[in-house]
């Protein structure tokens, strides 16, 4: 559900229902891969690693989850390559203007 929240911009929310997850189910490998894409969408790449690192140790086998460990490490070490993939401030916002779209 968490997830889905985020595919309609409602961070807020979802964040909580991530944590909510993550006590009910704390060894589900895609509950932290969720929360981590949540945490690098909402602009917190730190929290994001912690995520990812987590979820690698459940499975350490994945590129997946290891190529998103080092997407996060990288926003969160500021590297100046990593910034300019920042999204652009758009005026309006752009929920003001178009409807989310989840891929799920």
């Amino acid at each position: 559900m968490a997830h889905l929240l985020d595919c309609k911009w409602h961070f807020d929310t979802a964040r909580r229902k991530h944590q909510q997850a993550l006590r009910a189910s704390p060894d589900d490998v895609l509950t932290y891969f969720h929360y981590g894409l949540h945490l690098l969408a909402t602009d917190a790449p730190h929290e994001a690693v912690a995520a990812f690192a987590s979820a690698r140790e459940l499975n350490p086998f994945s590129p997946n989850l290891s190529v998103m460990l080092a997407r996060a490490a990288s926003l969160a070490s500021g590297d100046p390559a990593t910034q300019s993939h920042k999204p652009a401030q758009l005026t309006p916002p752009i929920q003001a203007v178009h409807k989310p779209i989840c891929i799920c």
